[in-house]
């Protein structure tokens, strides 16, 4: 009989036993996978601004081929990110928290890499990226403010009203009064010539009103574009306010270059590399910096010329060794 074989029973018993463990770990497991992927979601507007801002990066190797990042160092800036910013008990809270830090993270450690006149640029298509992502650029408007305006029907083209408008002024205007939300505006240069001669030779007009019902008609964005096209001298005093208005004031003022923060940054595998313009010379700053870190002994300069590259490969080598012997 099957009854009288004990050790049978207690074979099948402890088999029912696992099986019985083994559906309640399979339900702790489904529900830790719910929890885990709930949490996940909670964090992929986190993930979507770090994929923007990397491809921001990308973007600035169309400006200068010599601006190129590796994911990996992208990465590596994510995770310092990640365990910098501040910590929030609420998620809401927290996912500011860390896409704001994050965001001047990127800036600021870009900035380290760029030319100056880069940096504006940078800056404001890091901001317009962003901003587009939550639905609040217009496609139209934004062409417009990269490329002015186009006449290709000249013969259709309305007459310019008042001389005092430049050919490439009034170029501007015309297409500009075909986008949505700017229709009218040739009508409004033909009846208010004065009112706008007035807006166009002020000292700021960024910052003075714009003729009548364009004032309070516009967005921000919009009076950019009225600057862009009539006094473009004054464009890049208007992005840096919009920048403000949207990222911060730390986003237009660029950090100065503070070495020890470089060097708390960097890796041993990666080596820092400056790119020196004319008359611009870091040896005093960084011989300071290596007195201030007690690192005399270890360090050393060479002026690579003819004959110098294989001196210059034995140090390192040299240097290499020891680190592999330190680790």
């Amino acid at each position: 009989m099957l009854l009288d074989d004990l050790d049978l029973l207690n074979t099948l018993q402890t088999s029912k036993a696992t099986s019985i463990s083994i559906q309640e770990s399979l339900i702790v497991a489904e529900q830790t996978e719910k929890e885990i992927d709930l949490v996940r979601k909670g964090y992929q507007s986190c993930s979507k601004r770090a994929s923007i801002l990397f491809f921001v990066l990308n973007d600035m190797s169309a400006i200068d081929p010599m601006y190129q990042f590796s994911l990996e160092a992208y990465i590596a800036l994510f995770k310092l990110s990640i365990d910098k910013s501040p910590k929030r008990e609420n998620l809401s809270e927290r996912i500011n928290s860390l896409n704001d830090y994050h965001t001047y993270a990127v800036y600021r450690n870009t900035c380290r890499g760029l030319f100056e006149q880069h940096k504006l640029l940078f800056s404001f298509h890091m901001c317009v990226k962003i901003l587009d992502a939550q639905g609040k650029i217009i496609p139209g408007e934004y062409a417009f403010l990269l490329r002015g305006g186009i006449v290709l029907d000249r013969e259709n083209q309305p007459d310019k009203p008042v001389p005092w408008l430049p050919d490439e002024t009034w170029d501007n205007i015309t297409e500009l009064d075909k986008l949505p939300g700017f229709y009218g505006l040739v009508s409004s240069f033909e009846q208010l010539p004065r009112d706008w001669h007035n807006w166009y030779i002020s000292t700021e007009p960024e910052a003075t009103s714009l003729v009548g019902e364009w004032e309070e008609g516009c967005t921000e964005f919009q009076k950019m574009l009225f600057v862009r096209s009539c006094r473009p001298d004054r464009i890049s005093f208007c992005i840096m306010t919009y920048i403000v208005h949207n990222l911060g004031q730390n986003f237009v003022e660029p950090p100065v270059l503070d070495l020890k923060a470089v060097l708390n940054d960097s890796v041993a595998q990666t080596p820092l590399i400056f790119v020196l313009s004319p008359g611009v010379d870091p040896t005093s700053v960084l011989t300071q910096l290596v007195d201030n870190q007690g690192m005399t002994a270890n360090f050393l300069t060479l002026s690579l010329g003819q004959g110098q590259v294989p001196i210059a490969t034995r140090l390192l080598l040299k240097y290499f060794k020891i680190q592999e012997i330190r680790t």
